[in-house]
Parts: structure tokens; C-alpha cells; sequence
């Protein structure tokens, strides 16, 4: 019987770990959206202040050189975007 019960022991033991991993993963998964949504909430922030900038042209100084290449990068990609569409005018291709 005693082989039984050592057995039943790992099994029961198994199933503790088991249901603590689970339990740890789902904690885990809760942790990874709560810092999804502060990272969506730090997007929209600066979102917010850079068009103020735009509107109002007032930046801190310490972020100036962020929002400076936020409006080079947008440039640079509405350049890019322009040399895709004159490849395909070019080419007569239909791909977006």
C-alpha cells in the first residue's frame, strides 16, 4: 500500500504544481494586458501633445527633439509613398 500512497502523493503533487502554473499564467496574462493598456494610454498621450505642438507650435524643450523626429519620420514616409506611386504609374502595376 505504501507504493499506493506514494503514488497518490506525486499525483496529488503534480496536480498542485499544475493548477499553479495555471493559476501563475493567468496572472501573468493579466499583468502583460494591464502594461498593454499603459502603453496604449502613453501612445495617446503623445499623440495628443505632438498635435498640440503642431496646432500651437509650444513644445518643452525636452521633448523638441522627439517631436522633431516624429514630423522628419512622417515626412520621410509621405516621401516614400510618393516614390511607390510613381513606380507603379510607371510600371502600370495594380498592387497596393
Amino acid at each position: 500500500m505504501a507504493f499506493f500512497d506514494k503514488i497518490g502523493d506525486i499525483a496529488k503533487t503534480v496536480g498542485e504544481k499544475t493548477g499553479d502554473a495555471i493559476e501563475t499564467s493567468k496572472i501573468q496574462l493579466k499583468i502583460r494586458n494591464e502594461k498593454s493598456e499603459i502603453e496604449k494610454n502613453y501612445k495617446l498621450i503623445g499623440e495628443y501633445f505632438y498635435k498640440k505642438y503642431l496646432e500651437d507650435n509650444i513644445a518643452d524643450e525636452n521633448v523638441s527633439k522627439y517631436y522633431d523626429a516624429i514630423t522628419l519620420a512622417n515626412e520621410n514616409i509621405k516621401k516614400h509613398e510618393e516614390n511607390i506611386e510613381k513606380i507603379k504609374t510607371t510600371t502600370g502595376s495594380i498592387d497596393n
